[in-house]
């Protein structure tokens, strides 16, 4: 089971709302007796993800430290932005956050041409959540134990001889991926699902031979011999997973690149003073998968 410490809770910036010295949102937030409702924490993908997985346990943790439910709602779609959107075009007054990725709040823009919101007037950030890499993982049928050896396997079967899964077009895996095919000169088939966990499960059922999977997620699995680690996306060596080997290959050093980020937001245009404490704030206290 992932445990999270007090102040990795506290990182997720929701918990930094009730406190006086920011500057607060007219309405509920402007009540000393804030939160007297349940809290909605709007996560813009299925269950099963690394964006769903974390949301729910800081929403376990801070529904004891605020005294008040953080019920986290799924809303999956159109590469996350549907659910994206809600947030954006929810009533500002505290009762609504939104478990923001990357995915959606830098990609989708410039990807996905119009999108139903407008991150810098519908959207204010409180605090960066985690930031962790991407593991390349293979399924076990799949007769490769390295990145080296995951190349020669790919190269061999390209254009379409290889399927991989990502959390739909646009998303950080599926970006992974195409940098990945274009530095090390291959391809393979892309299968596209309704988020993480969906392309997760395709992973796992053999479904696709491979997909970019969480840190967070692919560890214990890859632990249960249920997939492969090839290589992780961090520029240091990683103790917590010292199979997945990366050689000095240019093609290996795509690795080192991709990575998601979590951040919670609130509804509303963006205030100066808040983001600026909440920043700073977060800085100090947000941690590193």
């Amino acid at each position: 089971m992932i445990r999270l410490p007090r102040r990795v809770v506290l990182s997720s910036g929701l918990a930094a709302l009730a406190s006086p010295s920011l500057s607060r949102p007219k309405g509920a937030l402007a009540q000393d007796a804030y939160p007297t409702r349940p809290i909605r924490m709007i996560v813009p993908w299925p269950p099963g993800g690394v964006t769903d997985v974390v949301a729910r346990l800081i929403a376990l943790k801070l529904s004891t430290e605020l005294g008040q439910s953080v019920v986290v709602e799924n809303r999956p779609g159109a590469s996350g932005t549907i659910g994206h959107a809600a947030a954006a075009q929810a009533e500002p007054d505290g009762y609504t956050f939104l478990f923001g990725t990357n995915s959606t709040y830098a990609m989708a823009p410039y990807l996905l041409g119009k999108v139903p919101y407008d991150n810098e007037k519908s959207l204010a950030p409180v605090s960066l959540v985690a930031r962790s890499p991407h593991v390349l993982c293979a399924h076990p049928s799949v007769p490769v134990k390295d990145f080296a050896g995951f190349l020669d396997y790919a190269r061999a079967r390209q254009p379409d001889g290889v399927t991989f899964s990502s959390a739909g077009p646009g998303s950080s895996g599926h970006l992974a991926t195409e940098l990945l095919m274009s530095i090390a000169n291959f391809r393979m088939l892309h299968v596209p699902y309704r988020g993480g966990g969906p392309a997760l499960q395709a992973l796992l059922a053999g479904q696709v031979q491979v997909s970019f999977v969480n840190l967070v997620v692919a560890m214990p699995l890859a632990g249960d011999k249920r997939m492969t680690m090839l290589g992780v996306s961090a520029t240091e060596r990683m103790p917590s997973v010292p199979d997945a080997r990366r050689s000095q290959s240019s093609a290996s050093r795509v690795l080192n690149r991709p990575r998601i980020w979590l951040s919670s937001f609130r509804p509303g245009r963006q205030n100066r003073s808040f983001s600026a404490s909440t920043l700073r704030w977060s800085r100090r206290s947000s941690p590193r998968t």
